[in-house]
Protein backbone atom coordinates (compact mmCIF):
# COMPACT_ATOMS: atom_id res chain seq x y z
CA UNK A 1 0.00 0.00 0.00
CA UNK A 2 1.16 3.12 -1.07
CA UNK A 3 2.53 5.59 2.26
CA UNK A 4 2.67 9.56 2.80
CA UNK A 5 5.68 11.02 1.31
CA UNK A 6 6.90 13.45 4.15
CA UNK A 7 8.55 15.77 1.46
CA UNK A 8 7.34 17.47 -1.35
CA UNK A 9 9.66 18.68 -4.40
CA UNK A 10 10.65 22.90 -4.03
CA UNK A 11 10.68 25.57 -6.61
CA UNK A 12 12.97 28.02 -6.58
CA UNK A 13 12.68 31.24 -3.76
CA UNK A 14 13.24 34.41 -4.58
CA UNK A 15 15.38 36.64 -2.65
CA UNK A 16 12.82 37.97 -0.61
CA UNK A 17 11.55 34.55 0.84
CA UNK A 18 14.92 33.12 0.99
CA UNK A 19 16.83 36.62 2.87
CA UNK A 20 14.23 38.05 4.46
CA UNK A 21 11.92 35.57 5.99
CA UNK A 22 14.78 32.57 6.58
CA UNK A 23 17.45 35.26 7.72
CA UNK A 24 16.10 36.35 11.29
CA UNK A 25 12.71 34.84 11.59
CA UNK A 26 12.66 34.81 15.25
CA UNK A 27 12.84 39.09 15.06
CA UNK A 28 10.15 38.94 12.43
CA UNK A 29 7.84 36.46 14.89
CA UNK A 30 8.56 38.76 17.72
CA UNK A 31 7.10 41.47 15.94
CA UNK A 32 4.17 39.52 14.71
CA UNK A 33 3.62 38.72 18.11
CA UNK A 34 4.44 42.27 19.47
CA UNK A 35 1.24 43.46 16.78
CA UNK A 36 -1.10 40.20 17.53
CA UNK A 37 -0.37 41.37 21.44
CA UNK A 38 -1.59 45.13 21.01
CA UNK A 39 -4.57 44.32 18.98
CA UNK A 40 -5.77 41.63 21.02
CA UNK A 41 -5.34 43.88 24.32
CA UNK A 42 -6.48 47.12 23.09
CA UNK A 43 -9.98 47.72 23.93
CA UNK A 44 -10.42 44.70 26.46
CA UNK A 45 -12.09 47.19 29.25
CA UNK A 46 -14.98 48.24 26.49
CA UNK A 47 -18.20 48.75 28.51
CA UNK A 48 -16.79 48.63 31.65
CA UNK A 49 -17.91 49.27 34.26
CA UNK A 50 -21.21 47.75 32.48
CA UNK A 51 -21.12 44.10 31.01
CA UNK A 52 -22.63 44.28 27.52
CA UNK A 53 -21.19 40.83 26.78
CA UNK A 54 -24.09 38.36 26.35
CA UNK A 55 -21.96 35.17 27.53
CA UNK A 56 -19.13 36.74 29.88
CA UNK A 57 -21.31 36.51 33.37
CA UNK A 58 -22.01 32.68 32.30
CA UNK A 59 -18.32 32.30 32.92
CA UNK A 60 -17.19 35.60 35.91
CA UNK A 61 -20.10 34.97 37.70
CA UNK A 62 -19.40 30.89 38.18
CA UNK A 63 -15.62 31.70 39.09
CA UNK A 64 -16.18 34.31 41.71
CA UNK A 65 -19.26 32.20 43.20
CA UNK A 66 -16.81 29.13 43.44
CA UNK A 67 -14.04 32.03 45.32
CA UNK A 68 -16.96 33.43 47.54
CA UNK A 69 -18.48 29.88 48.68
CA UNK A 70 -15.82 27.27 48.43
CA UNK A 71 -17.91 25.47 46.56
CA UNK A 72 -16.45 24.28 43.28
CA UNK A 73 -19.32 22.95 41.07
CA UNK A 74 -20.64 25.07 38.45
CA UNK A 75 -24.32 23.50 38.67
CA UNK A 76 -24.20 24.33 34.96
CA UNK A 77 -23.15 22.24 32.42
CA UNK A 78 -24.11 24.45 28.49
CA UNK A 79 -20.38 25.02 28.37
CA UNK A 80 -17.31 22.81 29.89
CA UNK A 81 -16.24 23.99 33.32
CA UNK A 82 -12.81 24.11 32.63
CA UNK A 83 -12.09 27.89 31.46
CA UNK A 84 -14.25 28.28 34.56
CA UNK A 85 -11.81 27.28 36.51
CA UNK A 86 -8.53 28.99 34.95
CA UNK A 87 -10.78 32.20 35.69
CA UNK A 88 -11.38 31.34 38.88
CA UNK A 89 -7.29 30.82 39.20
CA UNK A 90 -7.07 34.38 37.38
CA UNK A 91 -9.48 36.29 39.74
CA UNK A 92 -7.53 34.24 42.97
CA UNK A 93 -4.37 35.69 41.58
CA UNK A 94 -6.56 39.28 41.31
CA UNK A 95 -7.60 39.01 44.66
CA UNK A 96 -3.52 38.37 46.24
CA UNK A 97 -2.56 41.50 44.68
CA UNK A 98 -5.91 43.83 45.94
CA UNK A 99 -4.76 41.92 49.13
CA UNK A 100 -1.24 43.67 48.85
CA UNK A 101 -2.43 46.82 48.40
CA UNK A 102 -4.81 46.19 52.02
CA UNK A 103 -8.46 45.88 49.68
CA UNK A 104 -10.61 43.27 51.01
CA UNK A 105 -11.96 40.55 48.73
CA UNK A 106 -15.55 41.95 48.79
CA UNK A 107 -14.26 45.76 47.69
CA UNK A 108 -12.19 44.76 44.25
CA UNK A 109 -14.41 46.30 41.74
CA UNK A 110 -16.03 44.14 39.41
CA UNK A 111 -14.37 45.63 36.23
CA UNK A 112 -11.24 44.48 37.95
CA UNK A 113 -11.85 41.13 37.60
CA UNK A 114 -13.14 41.52 34.18
CA UNK A 115 -10.09 43.18 33.05
CA UNK A 116 -8.50 40.55 34.16
CA UNK A 117 -10.60 37.82 32.84
CA UNK A 118 -10.30 39.16 29.46
CA UNK A 119 -6.49 39.65 29.71
CA UNK A 120 -6.11 35.89 29.80
CA UNK A 121 -7.82 35.24 26.74
CA UNK A 122 -5.88 38.33 24.84
CA UNK A 123 -2.71 36.55 26.44
CA UNK A 124 -3.83 32.83 25.02
CA UNK A 125 -4.95 34.24 21.45
CA UNK A 126 -1.17 35.54 21.25
CA UNK A 127 -0.01 32.71 21.91
CA UNK A 128 -1.94 30.93 19.65
CA UNK A 129 -0.81 32.67 17.01
CA UNK A 130 3.12 31.98 17.86
CA UNK A 131 1.41 28.33 17.84
CA UNK A 132 0.05 28.98 14.49
CA UNK A 133 3.42 29.54 12.91
CA UNK A 134 4.90 26.50 14.96
CA UNK A 135 2.14 24.61 13.20
CA UNK A 136 3.24 26.06 9.93
CA UNK A 137 6.86 25.01 10.47
CA UNK A 138 6.22 21.70 11.21
CA UNK A 139 3.51 21.03 8.37
CA UNK A 140 4.68 23.22 5.45
CA UNK A 141 8.34 25.51 6.45
CA UNK A 142 8.93 28.23 8.51
CA UNK A 143 8.14 31.02 5.86
CA UNK A 144 4.32 29.07 5.45
CA UNK A 145 4.23 29.18 9.27
CA UNK A 146 5.06 33.47 9.68
CA UNK A 147 2.32 34.11 7.09
CA UNK A 148 -0.01 32.08 8.79
CA UNK A 149 0.73 33.40 11.80
CA UNK A 150 0.71 36.92 10.37
CA UNK A 151 -2.71 36.60 8.58
CA UNK A 152 -4.24 35.26 11.73
CA UNK A 153 -2.77 38.79 13.58
CA UNK A 154 -5.19 40.39 11.72
CA UNK A 155 -8.13 37.74 11.19
CA UNK A 156 -10.98 40.38 13.15
CA UNK A 157 -12.42 36.76 14.52
CA UNK A 158 -9.54 35.94 16.29
CA UNK A 159 -9.24 39.52 17.34
CA UNK A 160 -12.41 40.02 18.48
CA UNK A 161 -12.67 36.78 20.35
CA UNK A 162 -9.80 37.56 22.08
CA UNK A 163 -11.18 40.36 23.86
CA UNK A 164 -14.00 38.24 25.62
CA UNK A 165 -13.89 35.89 28.44
CA UNK A 166 -15.52 32.90 26.58
CA UNK A 167 -14.04 29.74 25.42
CA UNK A 168 -13.86 29.81 22.01
CA UNK A 169 -10.32 31.23 21.39
CA UNK A 170 -8.67 29.26 24.75
CA UNK A 171 -10.50 26.00 22.79
CA UNK A 172 -8.69 27.17 19.39
CA UNK A 173 -4.75 26.90 21.71
CA UNK A 174 -5.59 23.86 23.04
CA UNK A 175 -6.23 22.39 19.75
CA UNK A 176 -3.39 23.61 18.48
CA UNK A 177 -1.03 21.75 21.37
CA UNK A 178 -2.92 18.57 20.46
CA UNK A 179 -2.23 18.84 17.20
CA UNK A 180 1.38 19.36 17.38
CA UNK A 181 1.54 16.32 19.31
CA UNK A 182 -0.57 14.17 16.80
CA UNK A 183 2.44 15.30 14.73
CA UNK A 184 4.60 13.53 17.29
CA UNK A 185 2.75 10.61 17.05
CA UNK A 186 2.48 10.59 13.51
CA UNK A 187 6.38 10.29 13.45
CA UNK A 188 7.09 8.56 17.13
CA UNK A 189 4.30 6.88 17.69
CA UNK A 190 5.32 5.91 20.75
CA UNK A 191 3.48 5.38 24.13
CA UNK A 192 3.40 8.58 25.86
CA UNK A 193 2.50 10.69 23.01
CA UNK A 194 -0.77 8.82 22.32
CA UNK A 195 -1.60 9.23 26.21
CA UNK A 196 -0.47 13.19 26.26
CA UNK A 197 -2.51 13.81 22.99
CA UNK A 198 -5.47 12.42 24.54
CA UNK A 199 -5.18 14.12 27.53
CA UNK A 200 -4.88 17.46 26.06
CA UNK A 201 -7.76 16.22 23.57
CA UNK A 202 -9.83 15.90 26.69
CA UNK A 203 -8.76 19.51 28.15
CA UNK A 204 -10.14 21.05 24.33
CA UNK A 205 -13.42 19.28 24.96
CA UNK A 206 -13.22 20.59 28.76
CA UNK A 207 -12.87 24.04 27.73
CA UNK A 208 -15.71 23.38 24.94
CA UNK A 209 -17.49 20.16 23.66
CA UNK A 210 -16.89 20.80 19.93
CA UNK A 211 -12.93 20.69 20.72
CA UNK A 212 -13.40 16.63 21.15
CA UNK A 213 -13.04 17.19 16.92
CA UNK A 214 -9.44 17.38 17.68
CA UNK A 215 -9.37 14.13 18.61
CA UNK A 216 -9.45 13.13 14.81
CA UNK A 217 -5.88 14.53 14.12
CA UNK A 218 -4.90 11.41 16.97
CA UNK A 219 -7.18 9.39 14.85
CA UNK A 220 -5.92 9.93 12.00
CA UNK A 221 -2.51 9.59 12.96
CA UNK A 222 -3.18 6.04 14.65
CA UNK A 223 -4.79 5.38 11.02
CA UNK A 224 -1.97 6.51 9.16
CA UNK A 225 0.23 4.51 10.83
CA UNK A 226 -1.86 1.80 10.63
CA UNK A 227 -1.46 2.01 6.99
CA UNK A 228 2.08 1.41 7.49
CA UNK A 229 1.89 -1.20 8.71
CA UNK A 230 2.31 0.03 12.63
CA UNK A 231 -0.05 -2.25 14.79
CA UNK A 232 -0.95 0.18 17.68
CA UNK A 233 -3.85 -0.86 19.06
CA UNK A 234 -3.13 -0.76 22.82
CA UNK A 235 -1.94 3.11 22.04
CA UNK A 236 -4.97 4.26 20.80
CA UNK A 237 -7.16 2.99 23.73
CA UNK A 238 -4.69 4.18 26.11
CA UNK A 239 -5.60 7.49 24.45
CA UNK A 240 -9.04 7.29 24.79
CA UNK A 241 -8.63 6.37 28.18
CA UNK A 242 -6.79 9.64 28.55
CA UNK A 243 -9.60 11.74 26.41
CA UNK A 244 -11.84 10.74 28.85
CA UNK A 245 -9.36 11.36 32.12
CA UNK A 246 -8.44 15.04 30.24
CA UNK A 247 -11.93 15.56 30.32
CA UNK A 248 -12.86 14.91 33.82
CA UNK A 249 -9.81 17.08 34.91
CA UNK A 250 -11.71 19.96 33.30
CA UNK A 251 -15.31 18.72 34.38
CA UNK A 252 -14.78 16.94 37.36
CA UNK A 253 -18.51 17.16 38.45
CA UNK A 254 -19.99 15.45 35.19
CA UNK A 255 -20.17 12.45 37.46
CA UNK A 256 -21.04 13.66 40.50
CA UNK A 257 -23.95 15.32 38.87
CA UNK A 258 -24.35 13.14 36.19
CA UNK A 259 -28.16 14.04 35.66
CA UNK A 260 -27.44 17.34 35.57
CA UNK A 261 -24.57 17.39 33.40
CA UNK A 262 -26.88 14.79 30.96
CA UNK A 263 -29.79 17.28 31.05
CA UNK A 264 -27.12 20.34 30.36
CA UNK A 265 -25.78 18.34 27.50
CA UNK A 266 -29.05 17.11 25.81
CA UNK A 267 -30.47 21.17 25.78
CA UNK A 268 -27.06 21.86 24.03
CA UNK A 269 -27.58 19.51 21.11
CA UNK A 270 -30.74 20.15 21.01
CA UNK A 271 -30.40 23.67 20.96
CA UNK A 272 -27.83 23.35 17.93
CA UNK A 273 -29.95 21.08 16.08
CA UNK A 274 -33.60 23.20 16.43
CA UNK A 275 -31.43 26.63 15.84
CA UNK A 276 -31.11 29.60 17.52
CA UNK A 277 -33.30 32.19 17.39
CA UNK A 278 -31.61 35.21 14.74
CA UNK A 279 -28.59 32.43 14.13
CA UNK A 280 -29.51 30.12 11.77
CA UNK A 281 -30.00 28.04 8.29
CA UNK A 282 -29.95 25.43 6.66
CA UNK A 283 -26.98 25.93 4.20
CA UNK A 284 -24.73 27.03 6.42
CA UNK A 285 -21.50 26.45 4.77
CA UNK A 286 -21.73 29.08 2.56
CA UNK A 287 -22.91 31.25 5.16
CA UNK A 288 -19.65 30.45 6.76
CA UNK A 289 -17.77 31.27 3.84
CA UNK A 290 -19.63 34.21 3.38
CA UNK A 291 -18.94 35.65 6.95
CA UNK A 292 -14.94 34.55 6.01
CA UNK A 293 -14.85 36.52 2.88
CA UNK A 294 -16.50 39.63 4.24
CA UNK A 295 -15.11 39.97 7.52
CA UNK A 296 -13.84 37.00 9.07
CA UNK A 297 -10.54 36.98 7.06
CA UNK A 298 -11.05 38.93 4.80
CA UNK A 299 -11.31 38.37 0.68
CA UNK A 300 -8.25 37.65 -0.79
CA UNK A 301 -7.04 35.58 2.50
CA UNK A 302 -10.25 33.45 1.89
CA UNK A 303 -9.60 33.08 -1.61
CA UNK A 304 -5.85 31.54 -1.28
CA UNK A 305 -6.69 29.86 1.39
CA UNK A 306 -9.40 27.60 -0.27
CA UNK A 307 -6.72 27.45 -3.56
CA UNK A 308 -4.79 26.19 -0.49
CA UNK A 309 -6.89 23.96 1.03
CA UNK A 310 -6.97 22.20 -3.20
CA UNK A 311 -3.33 22.10 -2.73
CA UNK A 312 -3.04 20.59 0.12
CA UNK A 313 -5.70 17.64 -1.13
CA UNK A 314 -4.08 17.02 -4.28
CA UNK A 315 -0.41 16.92 -3.26
CA UNK A 316 -0.51 15.77 0.37
CA UNK A 317 1.66 14.49 2.59
CA UNK A 318 0.45 12.53 6.07
CA UNK A 319 1.35 16.07 8.04
CA UNK A 320 -0.91 17.81 5.93
CA UNK A 321 -3.77 15.00 5.28
CA UNK A 322 -4.14 15.12 9.12
CA UNK A 323 -4.24 18.85 8.87
CA UNK A 324 -7.07 18.76 6.17
CA UNK A 325 -9.09 16.03 7.82
CA UNK A 326 -9.08 18.25 10.95
CA UNK A 327 -10.27 21.25 8.85
CA UNK A 328 -12.68 19.01 7.27
CA UNK A 329 -14.37 17.58 10.19
CA UNK A 330 -14.63 20.63 12.24
CA UNK A 331 -16.12 22.80 9.21
CA UNK A 332 -18.49 19.76 8.06
CA UNK A 333 -19.35 19.36 11.78
CA UNK A 334 -20.58 22.85 12.22
CA UNK A 335 -22.56 23.05 8.78
CA UNK A 336 -24.60 20.29 9.80
CA UNK A 337 -26.45 21.87 12.53
CA UNK A 338 -28.84 24.81 12.02
CA UNK A 339 -27.37 26.65 14.43
CA UNK A 340 -24.42 28.83 13.00
CA UNK A 341 -21.76 30.63 15.10
CA UNK A 342 -18.61 31.32 13.09
CA UNK A 343 -17.07 31.30 16.88
CA UNK A 344 -17.26 27.79 16.32
CA UNK A 345 -15.03 27.33 13.81
CA UNK A 346 -12.04 29.15 15.86
CA UNK A 347 -10.39 25.78 16.44
CA UNK A 348 -9.53 25.67 12.33
CA UNK A 349 -9.10 29.05 11.54
CA UNK A 350 -5.21 28.88 12.40
CA UNK A 351 -5.16 26.14 9.67
CA UNK A 352 -7.42 28.52 7.62
CA UNK A 353 -4.83 30.72 7.91
CA UNK A 354 -1.81 28.45 7.10
CA UNK A 355 -3.68 26.89 4.10
CA UNK A 356 -3.82 30.73 2.31
CA UNK A 357 0.12 31.11 3.27
CA UNK A 358 0.79 27.57 1.24
CA UNK A 359 -0.35 28.46 -1.49
CA UNK A 360 0.76 32.35 -1.59
CA UNK A 361 4.74 31.05 -1.11
CA UNK A 362 3.68 28.88 -3.92
CA UNK A 363 2.72 31.47 -5.67
CA UNK A 364 5.64 33.68 -4.77
CA UNK A 365 8.37 30.81 -5.55
CA UNK A 366 6.41 30.66 -9.17
CA UNK A 367 7.08 34.16 -9.68
CA UNK A 368 10.87 33.71 -9.74
CA UNK A 369 10.38 32.02 -13.15
CA UNK A 370 8.86 35.72 -14.95
CA UNK A 371 11.59 37.00 -16.66
CA UNK A 372 10.75 40.78 -15.08
CA UNK A 373 11.93 39.46 -12.07
CA UNK A 374 14.90 37.31 -12.92
CA UNK A 375 18.59 39.24 -11.49
CA UNK A 376 16.20 42.06 -10.11
CA UNK A 377 16.54 41.52 -6.51
CA UNK A 378 14.99 44.71 -5.61
CA UNK A 379 11.86 43.67 -7.53
CA UNK A 380 11.76 40.08 -6.05
CA UNK A 381 11.62 41.67 -2.43
CA UNK A 382 9.15 44.44 -3.28
CA UNK A 383 6.43 42.63 -5.40
CA UNK A 384 5.94 40.02 -2.83
CA UNK A 385 5.70 42.73 0.22
CA UNK A 386 3.41 44.34 -2.17
CA UNK A 387 1.02 41.47 -2.59
CA UNK A 388 1.23 41.10 0.95
CA UNK A 389 0.37 44.60 2.04
CA UNK A 390 -2.29 44.41 -0.48
CA UNK A 391 -3.80 41.47 1.27
CA UNK A 392 -3.72 42.63 4.85
CA UNK A 393 -4.86 46.05 4.16
CA UNK A 394 -8.40 45.23 4.42
CA UNK A 395 -8.27 42.69 7.23
CA UNK A 396 -5.99 45.41 9.02
CA UNK A 397 -8.23 48.27 8.48
CA UNK A 398 -10.92 46.30 10.19
CA UNK A 399 -9.32 45.45 12.86
CA UNK A 400 -8.38 48.37 13.51
CA UNK A 401 -11.50 50.05 13.57
CA UNK A 402 -12.93 47.40 15.75
CA UNK A 403 -10.53 47.73 18.13
CA UNK A 404 -10.59 51.46 18.36
CA UNK A 405 -14.12 51.33 18.73
CA UNK A 406 -14.04 49.24 21.61
CA UNK A 407 -11.11 51.48 23.27
CA UNK A 408 -12.42 54.52 22.63
CA UNK A 409 -16.43 54.49 21.68
CA UNK A 410 -18.71 54.91 24.52
CA UNK A 411 -21.24 51.99 24.46
CA UNK A 412 -24.94 53.10 22.99
CA UNK A 413 -26.06 51.05 25.77
CA UNK A 414 -23.77 53.26 28.17
CA UNK A 415 -25.08 56.91 26.54
CA UNK A 416 -28.68 55.67 26.39
CA UNK A 417 -28.90 55.26 30.88
CA UNK A 418 -27.04 58.92 30.71
CA UNK A 419 -30.01 59.71 28.21
CA UNK A 420 -32.15 58.45 30.55
CA UNK A 421 -30.99 59.37 33.78
CA UNK A 422 -31.20 63.27 33.02
CA UNK A 423 -34.63 62.93 31.30
CA UNK A 424 -36.60 60.89 32.59
CA UNK A 425 -37.54 61.03 36.08
CA UNK A 426 -36.26 58.52 38.75
CA UNK A 427 -38.83 55.95 40.05
CA UNK A 428 -40.37 55.62 36.72
CA UNK A 429 -41.09 52.07 35.42
CA UNK A 430 -38.91 51.62 32.06
CA UNK A 431 -39.80 48.31 30.93
CA UNK A 432 -36.38 47.17 28.64
CA UNK A 433 -35.44 44.35 25.72
CA UNK A 434 -32.41 42.45 26.33
CA UNK A 435 -28.84 43.93 25.22
CA UNK A 436 -30.54 47.43 26.04
CA UNK A 437 -29.48 50.11 29.05
CA UNK A 438 -28.86 48.58 32.98
CA UNK A 439 -30.01 51.64 34.65
CA UNK A 440 -29.84 52.15 38.63
CA UNK A 441 -31.82 51.24 41.21
CA UNK A 442 -33.87 54.25 41.10
CA UNK A 443 -35.66 53.64 37.90
CA UNK A 444 -38.27 50.28 38.29
CA UNK A 445 -36.58 48.45 35.18
CA UNK A 446 -39.34 45.60 34.06
CA UNK A 447 -37.02 43.14 31.76
CA UNK A 448 -38.79 41.53 29.20
CA UNK A 449 -36.98 39.60 26.18
CA UNK A 450 -38.96 41.37 23.42
CA UNK A 451 -41.29 43.82 23.57
CA UNK A 452 -43.66 41.88 20.80
CA UNK A 453 -44.13 39.28 23.87
CA UNK A 454 -46.36 41.58 25.82
CA UNK A 455 -49.77 43.32 24.50
CA UNK A 456 -50.37 46.88 25.47
CA UNK A 457 -52.71 46.06 27.97
CA UNK A 458 -49.74 44.39 29.78
CA UNK A 459 -47.79 46.98 29.58
CA UNK A 460 -50.65 49.22 30.89
CA UNK A 461 -51.11 47.16 33.89
CA UNK A 462 -47.19 47.28 35.24
CA UNK A 463 -47.41 51.01 34.69
CA UNK A 464 -45.48 51.18 32.38
CA UNK A 465 -44.21 54.70 31.02
CA UNK A 466 -41.60 53.79 28.52
CA UNK A 467 -39.39 50.82 26.79
CA UNK A 468 -36.24 50.55 25.26
CA UNK A 469 -35.85 48.21 22.17
CA UNK A 470 -32.91 46.70 20.66
CA UNK A 471 -31.99 47.24 17.12
CA UNK A 472 -31.50 43.41 16.88
CA UNK A 473 -35.14 43.11 17.73
CA UNK A 474 -36.58 44.71 15.05
CA UNK A 475 -35.20 42.20 12.32
CA UNK A 476 -37.99 40.08 12.68
CA UNK A 477 -40.19 43.09 10.85
CA UNK A 478 -38.31 42.36 7.75
CA UNK A 479 -37.84 38.66 8.08
CA UNK A 480 -40.80 37.28 10.03
CA UNK A 481 -41.07 34.32 7.65
CA UNK A 482 -38.08 32.62 9.04
CA UNK A 483 -39.71 32.91 12.65
CA UNK A 484 -43.10 31.69 12.38
CA UNK A 485 -43.12 29.49 15.67
CA UNK A 486 -42.01 33.00 17.24
CA UNK A 487 -45.98 33.82 16.98
CA UNK A 488 -45.62 36.70 19.11
CA UNK A 489 -43.25 38.70 16.29
CA UNK A 490 -46.62 39.75 14.81
CA UNK A 491 -46.82 41.95 17.60
CA UNK A 492 -44.15 44.08 17.09
CA UNK A 493 -45.92 46.16 14.30
CA UNK A 494 -48.96 46.93 16.33
CA UNK A 495 -46.86 47.63 19.03
CA UNK A 496 -44.35 50.32 16.61
CA UNK A 497 -47.39 51.76 14.75
CA UNK A 498 -49.94 52.26 17.38
CA UNK A 499 -49.04 52.54 20.79
CA UNK A 500 -45.58 54.13 20.92
CA UNK A 501 -43.81 56.97 20.60
CA UNK A 502 -40.47 57.11 19.90
CA UNK A 503 -38.88 59.79 22.01
CA UNK A 504 -34.89 59.13 21.38
CA UNK A 505 -32.52 56.87 19.27
CA UNK A 506 -29.21 56.08 20.33
CA UNK A 507 -27.18 53.64 17.86
CA UNK A 508 -29.20 50.45 17.52
CA UNK A 509 -31.29 51.68 20.91
CA UNK A 510 -34.30 52.91 20.90
CA UNK A 511 -36.93 54.70 23.62
CA UNK A 512 -40.17 54.67 22.98
CA UNK A 513 -43.14 56.32 25.36
CA UNK A 514 -46.26 54.60 25.56
CA UNK A 515 -49.29 56.80 24.54
CA UNK A 516 -51.77 57.16 27.11
CA UNK A 517 -54.72 54.71 27.49
CA UNK A 518 -57.63 56.31 24.84
CA UNK A 519 -54.79 58.57 22.87
CA UNK A 520 -53.24 55.87 20.21
CA UNK A 521 -55.10 54.19 17.33
CA UNK A 522 -56.55 50.86 17.96
CA UNK A 523 -55.91 48.52 14.98
CA UNK A 524 -58.64 46.62 13.29
CA UNK A 525 -58.25 43.11 13.08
Amino acid sequence: MKSFPLKSKRLPESAYLKGVASACPFIFLLAILAVAFFFRVYGIDFGLPYIYHPDEPSIVNRALSMLHTGDFSPHWFNWPSLYIYIQALVYFMRYLYSAGQAIGFGDVQMAGFYLWGRFTTAVLGTMSVGLTYWVGKKVFDRRVGLLGALFLTFSLLHVESSHYITPDVPTAFFALITFLISLSILEKGETKYYILGGLLAGLTTATKYQGALVFSCIFFAYIIRLVGGKREYQKILYSIIALVFGFLIGVPYALVEAPTFLKNVYTVISHYNLGHLSAEGSANWWWYLTYFYREGMGRGILILSLCGLVMVALKSNARKFISLVFVIVVFGTASSTRARFARNLMPILPFLTLFAAFFLSFLLRWSVKLSFLKGRKLLQVLVPAAVIAALLFTPARNVWNWTHKAASETDARTLAKEWIETHIPEGTVIAGERYTAILNANYEVVGIEAIAKRNIDWYREQRVSYVMTSGGYERYLTRWRLYPYYIYVANYEEMLLYHLELVKQIGWIKIYRIKPAGTDITPRH
